[in-house]
């Protein structure tokens, strides 16, 4: 195995027009009768725990279960999901992953913001997951660059190898997601395909950027 690809989800891989965000709402009013709990607290780029102790915080909430609400906010998650009527997977994204899947010089892996059950049932829409067998996940409160640390570490125990610093990607819509690959030394992939334009993701220091994976052959030429 040569390649190692790091993929964000949301922005990236599915553009989930606000599934997310209203699922984690639904669970706040749930459990603790606030509506809109996360109406000011950004999320793009940031990890499930961070946000959701930001939330914790902005309204003073004592007796904090972490582990309950997340629970819940799988539950509407779901929800959401079944309400859905038409494809969220980002452009491109499914005929460049079956492509990847074809060569056994390449492993997919998830470096995502998400608690890990969030990120497969989002995944599950489009039958996603079997193209990703491990990752890693904002189930706790760390740096967003040790999410893509500990996905990097999981493909190399999957795999019983070391994947060299040149050949692994981070691949993600936020500058975010090109900073936690400059801490690591590693490739960058900005997608435009979130909220940010390629010129910002160029601007932040990505080595490659796309509008989207509709010419899915160019990411590829990538690899070499």
């Amino acid at each position: 195995m040569k390649n190692l690809l790091i993929w964000d989800i949301d922005g990236t891989l599915i553009q989930g027009r606000g599934i997310g965000r209203r699922a984690m709402d639904k669970a706040f009013l749930s459990l603790y009768g606030i509506e809109e709990g996360f109406k000011d607290i950004s999320m793009a780029g940031r990890l499930d725990a961070v946000i959701l102790n930001d939330a914790f915080n902005a309204h003073s909430i004592t007796g904090r279960n972490t582990k309950k609400y997340f629970d819940i906010y799988c539950s509407y998650l779901k929800e959401e999901i079944d309400k859905l009527t038409s494809p969220i997977f980002a452009p491109g994204i499914l005929l460049l992953l079956e492509e990847l899947n074809k060569r056994d010089d390449t492993l997919c892996v998830l470096g995502t913001g998400n608690i890990e059950n969030a990120a497969r049932i989002k995944l599950a829409f489009h039958d996603m997951n079997k193209y990703f067998p491990t990752g890693g996940f904002g189930n706790t409160e760390a740096e967003r660059w040790e999410i893509i640390d500990e996905a990097r570490i999981n493909a190399s125990k999957l795999c019983n190898t070391v994947f060299k610093p040149e050949n692994t990607y981070v691949i993600g819509d936020t500058p975010k997601d090109i900073e936690c690959g400059k801490i690591l030394n590693i490739k960058t992939v900005g997608v435009a395909t979130g909220p940010y334009s390629p010129e910002q993701l160029q601007e932040s220091g990505a080595d490659y950027v796309f509008k989207d994976f509709t010419r899915y052959e160019n990411f590829i030429d990538i690899l070499g």
